[in-house]
């Protein structure tokens, strides 16, 4: 019985025993109201979490602990003495320090460690408001402990220069100003997952492989710190081998989620704890939608062959998520499938640019008008065809760049140049068009896209991909711009 793994379920779906884990023993998960995992305990060490009204994790402790015998009862001791707190999605603190982030549109380019200047640290030392913040703490904390069954459970405050609480550490960085010299830099590959770090003067600091569903198979580093932003650029839980997505947490071992996707529903064809339809090396999970996610999602297939199928033998391929059907594409065939990546339609559909123009023509549901903004769909329609794509820049000129299938020699690019749109000759151009009611960016269940990628994928011929909705939860973004949602971490 000691090799078979066991499961264990709550009524919500949320695992809430994992025995004979091949890391951790037997671990018990305890969630709240919200399908959110609020503690943990295994045979080595423990954790809880606590969230802000958005879901967003704000703070959680973890600790080792030890067996004692008390009576000759054997008893769980809990120390928790390592609190990390997310102050923001840019600073995120422990008692070895903090460490900074930077972003370009959402995506993480760097982390330094902070080396001083958090001057305004004492206006959380209000003399009123600490103590009830960390009475909450013990009694949310106390809650937690009951559910994991621990026997007993030592919180543990520590103490600096007369200052006491969660991390008072943090006061020998107020006033310090030391240039940051210890910076890491990203280099994600095409899935976002963190494959090199290279320090502030561009050696190889750290590198990873992958295993197809997130385990990591290959880590080396050349110093100490290591980042905790690995498949996917995801937080890596340590003290639970959890990725962090937000809303829901990802085991890469199991290549599932812990619970169950809200909008399960929607695909009775899909397990609701499956990871991309069982597709990790060409499906992702990108965070949000509309305009901006309308950019992603044909930004995804910049790369992919021109060919236009007219073939009836054919045209299955124009709406199939396979490796056949996502070989080539044709202008109309690639605006198609960013509309179903948004949901605005409820699954790919076959349409040529004379079907695209009577679709955005319900005026029910589109806007049309001569006045360009990111993410608009273009239509050009003449008697000898058309051509169509997605908005991805526009200047203060209302000049665009736009991502389009741009023939058999260019295949889907995105154009270098920024352009006024117009009539083109035996076309008229029909001008942007955008959904009435447009969802922000960051939304709670993303989709799955495809990833343009220029290797051999016969083994998924035969496996077809109908959206599946996903659950990253919907974190505000950070850095500049309509971006990926960012899930803050421990390091």
């Amino acid at each position: 019985m000691n090799n078979i793994v066991l499961f264990t379920w709550d009524a919500n779906g949320n695992m809430t025993e994992h025995r004979n884990h091949p890391n951790f023993g037997m671990c018990r998960l305890c969630w709240d109201e919200e399908n959110r995992l609020s503690g943990i305990v295994d045979d080595y060490a423990a954790g809880v979490y606590f969230y802000d009204a958005s879901g967003e994790r704000t703070l959680k402790i973890t600790g080792n602990h030890q067996w004692m015998n008390t009576n000759g009862t054997p008893r769980r001791f809990v120390t928790l003495d390592n609190p990390i707190l997310y102050a923001s999605e840019y600073l995120v603190a422990s008692r070895k320090g903090y460490t900074k982030h930077y972003y370009i549109e959402g995506q993480r380019i760097a982390s330094k460690i902070g080396t001083g200047g958090i001057t305004t640290i004492d206006s959380v030392q209000n003399a009123n408001i600490m103590p009830k913040a960390l009475n909450l703490v013990e009694k949310m904390l106390n809650v937690t402990i009951s559910c994991l069954n621990v026997t007993w459970c030592n919180f543990v405050y520590s103490n600096y220069n007369g200052k006491t609480g969660l991390l008072p550490e943090l006061y020998q960085y107020k006033n310090l100003g030391a240039q940051e010299n210890e910076v890491y830099f990203y280099h994600p590959d095409h899935l976002g997952s963190t494959n090199w770090i290279t320090d502030a003067v561009g050696r190889h600091y750290q590198y990873f492989q992958y295993l197809p569903f997130g385990e990591t198979f290959v880590e080396r580093r050349n110093g100490l710190w290591t980042t905790p932003y690995k498949f996917n650029g995801k937080p890596l839980d340590e003290e639970t081998g959890y990725y962090n997505y937000g809303a829901r947490m990802y085991d890469p071992t199991l290549s599932s989620w812990l619970s169950v996707d809200p909008d399960a529903y929607k695909y009775p064809h899909l397990t609701p704890y499956n990871y991309c339809a069982n597709n990790p090396v060409v499906l992702i999970d990108p965070d949000g939608r509309g305009p901006g996610d309308r950019v992603a999602a044909a930004r995804h297939l910049i790369g992919t062959k021109y060919f236009q199928e007219k073939e009836k033998n054919e045209l299955w391929k124009r709406t199939r998520m396979n490796a056949a059907g996502l070989e080539f594409m044709d202008c109309s065939e690639l605006v198609c499938r960013v509309l179903a990546s948004d949901e605005i339609t409820n699954k790919i559909r076959h349409m040529n640019t004379a079907g695209l123009l009577t679709f955005l023509g319900n005026k029910n549901v589109f806007d049309n008008d001569m006045i360009p903004q990111v993410g608009d769909i273009v239509l050009w329609r003449g008697k000898e065809g058309g051509h169509t794509g997605i908005v991805s820049q526009v200047n203060e000129d209302g000049e665009v760049k736009l991502i389009h299938a741009a023939g058999i020699r260019r295949g889907v690019v995105e154009d270098e140049k920024f352009e006024k749109l117009g009539n083109r000759e035996g076309q008229t151009f029909h001008g942007y068009y955008r959904p009435k009611n447009e969802t922000l960016d960051g939304k709670v269940t993303p989709n799955c896209i495809i990833l343009p990628l220029r290797l051999n994928v016969s083994a998924y011929r035969n496996s077809d991909y109908i959206h599946q909705n996903r659950n990253n939860h919907n974190n505000k973004s950070a850095g500049y711009g309509n971006s990926r949602s960012i899930y803050r971490t421990s390091e």
